[in-house]
């Protein structure tokens, strides 16, 4: 099944195709878009959708309330949280936001030993790395 977790019809789509199997066994979450620009380049369309690609993806895509008890969740991230590249402040902020929401979902949902955890993968030597800007 396809599915767009930045739509918020997505959520039902997946929750009603979700229920037709029983409950999930495990979850990886991946959202994200880079588009280069630098913060006074941004805008406020561009900041909303940067946000919206990752949180809500990730929000609606969870479908915590699908997953079994003592299952993993694994949220995929980068490392541009981290690395403060001139040219990816928007996408950085979205990763920054999933590790919170990750480390606050690990504690919710501790009770019924769901194991939450980001996965935060370095920087990969590769042609796109070569395309961002200085």
């Amino acid at each position: 099944m396809q599915n767009d977790g930045a739509q918020p019809e997505a959520a039902v789509a997946l929750a009603k195709e979700v229920k037709a199997f029983g409950l999930l066994d495990g979850l990886l979450l991946n959202a994200g878009q880079l588009l280069f620009s630098s913060s006074a380049g941004s805008t406020a369309e561009a900041f909303d959708t940067r946000i919206i690609m990752c949180e809500a993806a990730v929000l609606q895509m969870a479908a915590l309330s699908l997953l079994q008890d003592g299952v993993s969740v694994v949220v995929s991230s980068l490392t541009a949280a981290y690395e403060g590249a001139s040219v990816a402040a928007l996408y950085a902020a979205s990763k920054s936001a999933q590790l919170v929401l990750v480390c606050y979902w690990a504690t919710e949902f501790a009770s019924r030993r769901i194991r939450v955890n980001d996965l935060v993968p370095g920087s990969i030597d590769c042609n796109f790395l070569l395309s961002m800007p200085k």
